[in-house]
């Protein structure tokens, strides 16, 4: 199979599902032979062997192994979970939330559902009303999951699963964007997680630990540690009630600030515009980098339709605060295990608002891999209402932003956006921010 170049293997029934009360295991630990010492266990050398065989045959490539069953340290080897074959229900849904924290504790990222569920048999509604909460599990899903990964039990062929097919296919399109969109944000907290352990999809409890109320939700995460996601699986709302964390809070896509205490948000509207949204909020502080998702983007490298070009763009969504903030980007070729042997390249981002003054430091890079950029375009997206007078970049003005769209200009009321050419990736560089001085009422 490696000589063939098969990279994807879906471990499934590996309880092993075959139950056989006087079945004997061979080859396991002396005396733990039976199918109670080896359940899931099972699984997690299963993946072991196949991670051996990869190493075995010197392959560059990165095998990936999915999997319904598993242990402890099954993640070393590149293998992720799904919470099994679950029913077409948003209770089973809500209980995946609930079984992803747990996942999480245990140290397993690579932890999602068949988003729409698996026994579609099992769904005792009309066509419409399944529609319903294909668009509400699969916005779940865009933001938690992972893989984001719709499937179901369609021997018959008689159901549709893809996003574009059933559900709301506007919402569907607006919440895969925004996974896409997040992808780089994602891929570093990967990175992270392979260095540190730190999770992914962490449990709402590491917002603040002192907390109670946020001990044991499954329905809220966090992303990161910057990123607070709120997860409905009730099917006919139109709002929902959000607990804020204590500290400084933007919504994701307005921009708007929400300062807490650690307070409920009551009706939370999930609708925008006629598009099915989950709230979204972002630490003060939070630095993003984001892709540029657009109608002709076909990959998670962010390729266009016709392109096997690689975009360059360092795309940063900022959530300025007084307190210094950093986040570190990683970058490798996407595609081999070159990382393993080094081959990252890593930038740090630096914030810090001063009075009137926004800064943006973006550190000189460091490492490198096969077809990482000398050169890059920035654009600085930050959650800003106050009015700018000036913008330098490494002490040289930048300009209102002109037709080719390099300079700064506001987007809208509560957002600017700077877009600068082309910078040397292995040097630094300074973005100052002057905001006018706004008028005490």
């Amino acid at each position: 199979m490696v000589d063939m170049g098969i990279l994807g293997h879906w471990t499934d029934l590996g309880e092993p599902m075959d139950f056989a009360a006087d079945a004997v295991y061979h080859g396991f630990t002396p005396g733990k032979t039976t199918h109670s010492d080896l359940h899931n266990l099972y699984n997690v050398l299963w993946h072991q062997s196949i991670f051996a065989g990869y190493q075995r045959h010197h392959s560059q490539q990165r095998p990936f192994m999915l999997s319904r069953a598993g242990g402890a340290g099954m993640q070393r080897y590149g293998a992720g979970m799904w919470s099994g074959d679950i029913p077409a229900r948003l209770d089973n849904l809500a209980a995946h939330l609930n079984a992803q924290m747990q996942m999480s504790l245990s140290g397993v990222d690579y932890f999602g559902s068949d988003a729409g569920g698996f026994y579609r048999n099992s769904f005792a509604g009309t066509p419409e009303e399944y529609a319903k909460l294909y668009t509400r599990w699969f916005a779940v899903s865009a933001l938690i999951d992972l893989p984001l990964r719709p499937h179901a039990d369609n021997v018959c062929n008689c159901y549709s699963t893809a996003p574009d097919k059933v559900g709301d296919l506007a919402s569907n399109r607006a919440n895969t964007r925004l996974r896409y969109e997040l992808i780089p944000y994602y891929y570093s907290l990967a990175h992270r997680a392979n260095r540190s352990g730190d999770p992914i999809i962490a449990p709402a409890i590491y917002a603040d630990e002192a907390d109670p109320t946020l001990r044991g939700m499954g329905a809220q995460k966090l992303i990161g540690d910057k990123l607070l996601a709120a997860l409905e699986t009730r099917s006919d709302s139109k709002t929902m009630r959000v607990y804020l964390p204590k500290g400084e809070w933007f919504d994701y896509h307005s921009h708007a600030w929400q300062g807490s205490k650690g307070a409920w948000l009551e009706d939370v509207p999930l609708f925008h515009d006629k598009l099915y949204r989950l709230p979204l909020y972002a630490r003060a502080g939070a630095i993003l980098p984001l892709l540029e998702v657009g109608d002709a983007s076909v990959d998670a490298f962010g390729r266009k339709l016709g392109s096997m070009d690689k975009p360059t763009l360092l795309k940063l969504k900022i959530f300025p605060h007084s307190q210094a903030s950093a986040f570190t980007l990683y970058e490798d070729d996407g595609e081999t295990t070159a990382y393993t042997q080094g081959k990252v390249r890593t930038t740090r981002i630096r914030q810090q608002r001063e009075a009137q003054l926004q800064h943006v430091w973006i550190d000189a890079a460091q490492g490198d891999f096969q077809g990482a950029p000398e050169q890059r375009e920035v654009q600085l997206v930050l959650a800003e209402i106050a009015p700018v007078e000036t913008v330098m970049l490494d002490g040289k003005p930048v300009q209102s932003a002109d037709k080719s769209g390099f300079g700064w200009q506001r987007s809208n009321s509560n957002t600017l956006s700077v877009r600068l050419p082309a910078l040397a990736t292995k040097q630094a560089h300074h973005v100052e921010i002057r905001y006018a001085a706004q008028e005490k009422k």
